[in-house]
């Protein structure tokens, strides 16, 4: 098999036909948030009906691309008749050209950082039709010199199987995802009846974090902050298990609110943005008990502690009055051997898709590298 490299110019025809949406009711429209980064199959959208500007029309068989932000790495395949924002090209693929093909083409990393490449504009990044036209796909061609239409297929067959394997994958960690809150709901609101209350404060001890979150230097040490990746330090506050709760808003702006707690073990070091609670006497009180019970009731029982109004935290006092249902230390051990069950599941699958990611991505680099 013979590849040659192709101008899109040559592959592509840019179709600009603007029309009113209401010619187009009951049609799809497509906006760039109806577009998945990365997968070139349309999924839900909204309807025509439900927008008034003038909008580019588009046919089963064209390529639709994000030319905003291009980094985002949102191209389609239309698989039915509708209109799209401005905000996105129109591509008319040639007959002999399959469009998935060009398609996972354009989704390859050498062409997002191509086109990325192309911008202009600080607030609103844009590339232009004209701007990434000349870039080169790499095109199966039979002994006359023409496309093979078959090969394109078989390998967009290929990437096809990955990409479904990876959405599969998605539906897994949803399921996974579901069948925590599910746990999570039985053991800390649908049973919790007849425990008994007890104040924070009464059974740990709440330690403010000591290690400034931009200033701490790296080192060997865990490091724990706000967000959901740890970072690194040069020293250890902790020596064993702790719930880290953060003392700020996750979105400020005068708004409270708490996107996630964690759980660490070990000798690590704590943003001083955050306090870490440490049971007193780990055989009536398990960390991770903790842990699971403050995450489920993060919303009723850490966010509205927070005060301010520019700055909104939770002043680190209050934390010690937060009531906790604490069953005896046999059902702790259930709810939390139950629920890291359901934790170590939904890893797995996520493992399995930044595996599978990977996959992709280096099967499309390979192919559209090809000479």
């Amino acid at each position: 098999m013979k590849y040659h490299k192709i101008q899109l110019t040559e592959l592509l025809t840019a179709i600009s036909k603007q029309v009113q949406p209401k010619d187009f009711a009951g049609k799809s429209y497509v906006g760039l948030e109806n577009i998945k980064s990365g997968d070139i199959s349309l999924g839900d959208v909204s309807t025509a009906d439900q927008v008034k500007s003038i909008k580019w029309a588009f046919q089963p068989r064209d390529i639709l691309y994000g030319k905003l932000r291009p980094y985002l790495n949102k191209c389609v395949v239309a698989d039915r008749e509708g209109v799209c924002s401005t905000d996105i090209l129109v591509l008319r693929p040639e007959t002999n050209v399959f469009p998935k093909y060009v398609a996972y083409a354009m989704s390859n990393a050498d062409f997002v950082d191509f086109a990325n490449s192309t911008v202009s504009g600080m607030n609103l990044p844009r590339t232009t039709w004209s701007k990434i036209n000349g870039y080169e796909v790499v095109m199966p061609v039979d002994d006359n010199g023409d496309f093979d239409l078959n090969e394109q297929k078989r390998i967009v067959n290929d990437f096809d199987q990955i990409q479904s394997l990876q959405k599969n994958t998605e539906v897994d960690i949803q399921k996974t995802s579901n069948l925590f809150n599910s746990i999570s709901r039985e053991f800390f609101s649908d049973r919790k009846l007849n425990l008994q209350k007890i104040k924070l404060s009464e059974m740990c001890d709440v330690i403010k974090g000591s290690s400034p979150t931009l200033k701490t230097p790296e080192g060997e040490y865990t490091f724990v902050v706000t967000s959901e990746k740890r970072r690194s330090a040069n020293t250890f506050q902790f020596d064993g298990e702790a719930v880290c709760i953060p003392l700020v808003s996750s979105t400020g702006h005068g708004h409270a609110s708490l996107h996630r707690i964690h759980y660490e073990s070990g000798k690590f070091a704590l943003a001083n943005i955050m306090a870490g609670v440490v049971p007193k006497n780990p055989n009536e009180l398990l960390t991770k008990y903790v842990y699971y019970y403050l995450s489920f009731y993060r919303n009723e029982l850490l966010v509205p502690l927070m005060r301010g109004v520019a700055n909104v935290t939770i002043p680190i006092k209050k934390l010690n009055d937060v009531l906790v249902d604490v069953p005896d230390l046999a059902e702790q051990k259930k709810i939390v051997s139950a629920l890291e069950e359901a934790e170590k599941l939904k890893r797995s699958f996520l493992q399995r898709k930044d595996l599978v990611s990977k996959y992709l991505k280096s099967s499309l680099n390979l192919a559209f590298s090809e000479t």
